[in-house]
Parts: structure tokens; C-alpha cells; sequence
């Protein structure tokens, strides 16, 4: 590796190396399941093995709001009555939601004045708004919290935490099919609308991660009895439709996100690959870099309807451009950061 490059990949102190390496590998892991949804040949998809990749890809956006959850809080367990940066993080996470938005900004339907079509797919919420949105509030919580009595402090976080987590997922099943209200309303609510990830049930991963993350010292071992915990409230919710809207998915997914956070947590204790700490570190980058390169050659209609080999070789090529973008953002970055150190 050149000198260049080489601080690009240093060990960060403070961050979490499980935390980077879970949420690294979620991004690799959601480019190959992008990949493969948009280029993948639809007979293709009728082989019943396709059917648990297919499965398995669909536990990694649970696994990003969780993770980013988790992070949120750390910083509740790490505060101990210190003030919340409320301000600066609450415009960072704005700011994450306005490129949500931007990444599906509907330039087409504009173009031809299909203007009901525009407000349904530029109003769409995403995975970015979604998590946004989540931390929102999980960082209003957490102000509200240090704002009253000590003794007080955390029965209000994790109360409301608790309370937000159990209302998204038992309210969604009622709320699939509302569309009473205006739309942009409408998508954060169901997917009646487009929308991918609507608060109900999605930033109940985000909450459940935040009321992880805020407890001290949560090992491995905790995360797996939480497997058995949720898994056996998951089938005892079980009944009627199984969707994305419902209890029992909310808990199969978030009890298998547990397990692979104890998983990454076992690794990172005998290895720390920097590819994926790397990653972690510039998730938003390469979530966002990743999803313009697909839409580019899909627009190109280089790839449509390609069998495994040609699908392979896309994910191999999207993942590297998106590491060269993401590489040469964080070189920018810290170029800019010595700029502004004082010399000597």
C-alpha cells in the first residue's frame, strides 16, 4: 500500500471495532444484494436456493438501522449527564435524510409533468430518511432525558425508547393499507405510497439498537440469549399474513441481527480486518456512491437480465468503484483536516 493510502485504513481511536466491521460488512453485503436485484435474470430466481439468499440479503437493512441505532446508544452510555451536542447532531442528520431524498429525486417524472408521479416517488422514504428520522428521535429522547433529574434520567430514556419500539411494530399491520392522508404523510407511514422503509415497523430497529447499545458492557453472550428471547415472542406472534409489516418479521429479523453482531463481536477479538473497519467508517459514502454507479448502468442498459457469472462480475465491478469513491473521499478528508491543523 502506498504512503498515500495508507492513513486512509489507520485504527480510529474511540470508534468501535465491532460496530465498523458489522456495519463495513452491511455495506458490501447490501452492493451484492443491489446488485443482484436489479441485473439478476428473473428465471434465475425461481431455484428454491435463491430463495434463502434471498433471505439472508433481506437481514442486512434491518442490520443497518440496528447498527446505527446501537451507535446512537453508546453515546447515551457514555454521556453520564454530559449536555447532548443536540444541535450538530441533529443538522448531520438532516443532512442524511436530505440525500436520501436526492438519491431518487424524481428528475424524470418532472420532465414530463407527471406531477402526481413525481410527489409519490420524490416523497418515497428510503432506508437513509428512515434512519435519519429514527435517531431524530432517538437523540430527542436522549435530550430530554439529561434535561430532568438524575434519578429520572433513565427510566425516561429507555421508557420511551421501549414504548417507541413496541408502538412502530404493533401499529404497522394496522396502518398497512391507510392512505388518508397527503402522501409525503402517507410514506412514512406504509408502503401504499413506494416507500421501501416506512417508520412502521423500520425505525423499530433503529430503537431496539439505541436500548442495546445504552447498556454498559453488553457482551456476546447477552446478544444470543436476546436470539432466544425475540425469536420465541416471534413465534408466538406468528398468525395470519407474515410481511414486512409484521410482528413476527420484525422479531425473526431482529433476533438474526443479534446473532450477527455476537458474531462480529467474536471475530473482531482475533481479527480486525481493515477492509471492513474501513468501510464501516465510510458507510454513508459508499451506500450512496454504490446506489449511483447501479443506477448509471442500469440506465445504460449494460447488465439487464444477466445469468450468476455476469451478475458475479457486476458485483466485483460495482464494489470496486464504489471502494475507489470511497477511498478518495476519506484521502480528501484528512487532506483537508491536516489543511486546517496548525503546523508545528
Amino acid at each position: 500500500m502506498s504512503s498515500a493510502a495508507a492513513p486512509v485504513f489507520r485504527k480510529e481511536q474511540g470508534r468501535i471495532p465491532w460496530l465498523d466491521v458489522f456495519r463495513g460488512a452491511a455495506v458490501v453485503l447490501m452492493i451484492e444484494t443491489h446488485v443482484v436485484n436489479t441485473f439478476l435474470a428473473p428465471v434465475l430466481r425461481e431455484a428454491a436456493w435463491f430463495g434463502w439468499l434471498n433471505w439472508f440479503n433481506g437481514l442486512i437493512a434491518p442490520a443497518f438501522l440496528f447498527i446505527a441505532g446501537w451507535a446512537q446508544g453508546l453515546s447515551w452510555s457514555g454521556s453520564a449527564g454530559k449536555p447532548v451536542a443536540f444541535g450538530r447532531k441533529a443538522k448531520r442528520l438532516l443532512g442524511i435524510a436530505a440525500l436520501g431524498y436526492a438519491l431518487h429525486f424524481p428528475w424524470g417524472e418532472l420532465g414530463q409533468r407527471r406531477w402526481a408521479d413525481a410527489v409519490r416517488a420524490g416523497t418515497q422514504v428510503d432506508v437513509l430518511p428512515c434512519l435519519a428520522a429514527a435517531l431524530l428521535v432517538v437523540l430527542g429522547a436522549q435530550w430530554v432525558a439529561q434535561r430532568s433529574g438524575e434519578s429520572a434520567r433513565a427510566g425516561i430514556f429507555f421508557g420511551v425508547l421501549g414504548g417507541l419500539t413496541m408502538g412502530v411494530v404493533g401499529l404497522a399491520p394496522r396502518l398497512t393499507e391507510w392512505s388518508g392522508g397527503p402522501v409525503p404523510v402517507v410514506a412514512w407511514v406504509n408502503q401504499t405510497t413506494g416507500s421501501l422503509f416506512p417508520l412502521l415497523p423500520w425505525a423499530g430497529f433503529v430503537f431496539a439498537g439505541a436500548l442495546l447499545g445504552a447498556v454498559r458492557g453488553l457482551a456476546a453472550g447477552a446478544l444470543l440469549g436476546l436470539w432466544v428471547v425475540v425469536r420465541t415472542l416471534g413465534w408466538s406472534l406468528e398468525g395470519g399474513a407474515f410481511s414486512p409489516a409484521s410482528p413476527a418479521f420484525f422479531c425473526e429479523r431482529l433476533a438474526w441481527v443479534a446473532v450477527l453482531a455476537a458474531l462480529c463481536q467474536w471475530v473482531v477479538r482475533g481479527w480486525q480486518p481493515g477492509a471492513l473497519l474501513f468501510a464501516g467508517r465510510e458507510s454513508l459514502v459508499m451506500y450512496a456512491a454504490h446506489l449511483l454507479i447501479i443506477g448509471w448502468i442500469a440506465q445504460a442498459g449494460l447488465a439487464h437480465e444477466q445469468g450468476w457469472g455476469a451478475v458475479a462480475g457486476m458485483c466485483a465491478v460495482v464494489l470496486a468503484a464504489t471502494w475507489l469513491v470511497a477511498l478518495g473521499w476519506a484521502s480528501w478528508q484528512e487532506r483537508k483536516t491536516k489543511g486546517r491543523t496548525p503546523a508545528g
